[in-house]
């Protein structure tokens, strides 16, 4: 079953990692999910209400599905992600 997207705001656009984790701490993004349709440029960061509140740049999904430890970090932050 293949869901519909609802933009009815101009989201918010993430093209950095460090932008898309700081917007997914902040309310604005309370009870979010984070989807990346396959063959898909951009992913979506949407609400409960399935509505599109942030589009997620590609260089971000490849840095969030291929995470670099850095030094001196106990552990590498994993991220739940949705694919449709």
């Amino acid at each position: 079953m293949q869901q519909s997207l609802k933009i009815n705001t101009t989201p918010v656009e993430l093209t950095t990692t460090e932008g898309y984790e700081e917007f997914v701490k902040s309310p604005l993004a309370a009870d979010y999910s984070t989807v990346f349709p396959d063959g898909a440029d951009n992913g979506y960061v949407m609400d409960n209400n399935s509505e599109v509140v942030a589009t997620v740049a590609l260089n971000v999904r490849h840095s969030l599905e291929n995470p670099v430890p850095s030094y001196g970090s106990p552990e590498i932050k994993k991220t739940s992600l949705l694919k449709i």
